[in-house]
């Protein structure tokens, strides 16, 4: 805290991945700058992360927010999936779901992605200027989306790879 208020520090965060009891221990040990969370539709129902955005809310902590598109899942999404998201926006990539909905809520400081290509540079960008954010009947149809993909007999890989070489010759993701 002396550093901090010394401008030796200028801003104090966490990043946080855990349940809302531990949350509510560290948030209130200190006087936080920003917190940083796993934030997309997808675990929005099925985790702790609407509890927690809503405490930092609250207590008015900016948010940064990693994993918009759950490791690239919410973008590589199955067919009937992406047939669905893109029966509501032809227009509109499948991610782009995934960003408007973190960027709907408010509070919310950065929403990081990594890139692999330059396109989903674009897209992103596209996505984001301006902003459109999500009304509640969208809201909504994100969260019965992820009902449905969870209801989908698939193992959560993203095809990033870095599992890759496996030392013992297995085509992890395939």
């Amino acid at each position: 805290a002396e550093k901090k208020q010394s401008g030796a520090i200028r801003q104090i965060g966490f990043s946080y991945h855990g349940g809302t009891d531990m949350f509510c221990q560290l948030v209130d040990a200190y006087d936080w700058d920003f917190c940083m969370i796993q934030m997309n539709y997808s675990d929005w129902r099925f985790s702790d992360i609407g509890q927690i955005y809503d405490l930092l809310a609250e207590m008015n902590i900016p948010t940064n927010i990693m994993e918009p598109l759950l490791g690239g899942r919410l973008s590589n999404v199955p067919k009937h999936i992406a047939d669905r998201l893109k029966a509501q926006e032809p227009e509109k990539s499948v991610a782009s779901w995934a960003f408007r909905f973190v960027g709907s809520y408010p509070n919310i400081l950065s929403i990081q992605s990594g890139m692999v290509r330059h396109e989903h540079l674009v897209d992103n960008i596209r996505t984001f200027s301006p902003l459109v954010p999500l009304n509640e009947q969208e809201k909504q149809f994100l969260f019965e989306t992820a009902e449905i993909m969870r209801q989908s007999p698939t193992i959560p890989c993203n095809d990033c790879k870095y599992c890759m070489p496996c030392p013992y010759g297995l085509d992890i993701p395939g």
